[in-house]
């Protein structure tokens, strides 16, 4: 990959120095492939029940029981700015919800 690459001239203008370039290159053409394994293994973690961050405050719209089990409470998959993803494992659905600065969101974390 790297030989291609160089062969084609790929960041030369942007970085000069050949080892620099490729080390860049082998790093650019690993990534994708890395963030795609990861997603997929926390996916899997969290869809299965065995590693996933839950939600412990009240969120407006979203029914969350305090007396259930961890591995049945709402689950917090993360935030693209100002809006909030979270995941039901009782009925498989995901809410977005509009992040509001006054209201914090309360997190805890579980491992099985």
């Amino acid at each position: 990959m790297c030989v291609i690459a160089e062969l084609k001239g790929v960041l030369a203008n942007q970085i000069p120095e050949i080892r620099f370039r490729q080390a860049a290159i082998l790093l650019l053409s690993v990534l994708p492939f890395y963030a795609f394994g990861s997603g997929k293994l926390e996916a899997s973690w969290l869809i299965s029940g065995k590693k996933f961050d839950y939600v412990v405050s009240d969120v407006e719209g979203i029914e969350i029981a305090k007396g259930a089990a961890i591995p049945k409470r709402v689950r917090f998959l993360g935030h693209i700015s100002e809006y909030i993803f979270y995941f039901d494992p009782n009925s498989g659905n995901v809410a977005i919800s509009h992040f509001e600065q006054s209201k914090p969101i309360v997190i805890g974390h579980f491992e099985d």
